[in-house]
């Protein structure tokens, strides 16, 4: 759980041999609409230590100030950190 601070989240990960994705729920866990796991643009084959995520459809600065749920869905991926930018 987090509060939304800038209009995008950041990530850390080595996805080589893999993909990430990612949703923002509100409190109760239902998905934000426009900021699904279906939404968001998969990170795929690389390594970055400073990659945005992206959701089809939204710009986090709408959320701004709301307080989230994170889920995120790994696949053969490290994940080392996370933050808003």
């Amino acid at each position: 759980t987090a509060t939304v601070t800038a209009g995008r989240l950041h990530v850390n990960a080595d996805t080589s041999h893999g993909s990430m994705k990612a949703a923002l729920l509100s409190e109760d866990g239902t998905p934000i609409e426009g900021f699904s796991v279906a939404e968001c643009q998969p990170l795929v084959n690389g390594d970055a230590l400073d990659h945005p995520l992206e959701w089809k459809y939204g710009d986090l600065s709408s959320l701004a100030g709301r307080t989230v749920r994170i889920h995120l869905e790994l696949r053969n991926t490290e994940l080392f950190s996370l933050w808003w930018a």
